[in-house]
């Protein structure tokens, strides 16, 4: 009786960091979209400059994988890591609105994750 493998290690090893990282950047979408919902609004300059961006390539391997999830405006991390009772948002939004979604959307983005890697294992 004959017996033969093929190992495919790497193979397997690539699908699934290129699968954790796409999990990555749609957890952080996600989490984009999240904070949207509390961030503070007055004309919507600091809500509409929501970005995400893979700071790791989806192709590279071999890397700690990041994906960075900011507001980019002048005033964006003053209104965020202002201290309570400082701004009167007026209506719409809360301080450390992307801390708190981060702090609520936990489950769901480790199931983004979680999921394209099962999806790439199938």
């Amino acid at each position: 009786m004959k017996f033969g493998m093929k190992w495919r290690g790497r193979e397997i090893e690539e699908r699934v960091t290129r699968a954790a990282a796409k999990g990555m950047l749609d957890a952080a979408e996600h989490l984009l979209e999240h904070a949207n919902r509390t961030v503070p609004h007055d004309e919507g300059t600091l809500e509409r400059s929501g970005s995400v961006y893979p700071d790791t390539p989806l192709g590279v391997i071999g890397q700690e994988m990041r994906v960075a999830v900011f507001y980019d405006t002048p005033y964006a991390a003053r209104l965020h890591e202002s201290e309570p009772g400082e701004y009167n948002f007026r209506g719409r939004g809360q301080r450390k609105w992307l801390e708190r979604a981060i702090q609520e959307r936990q489950e769901a983005i480790r199931d983004y994750v979680a999921e394209q890697v099962r999806s790439a294992l199938r």
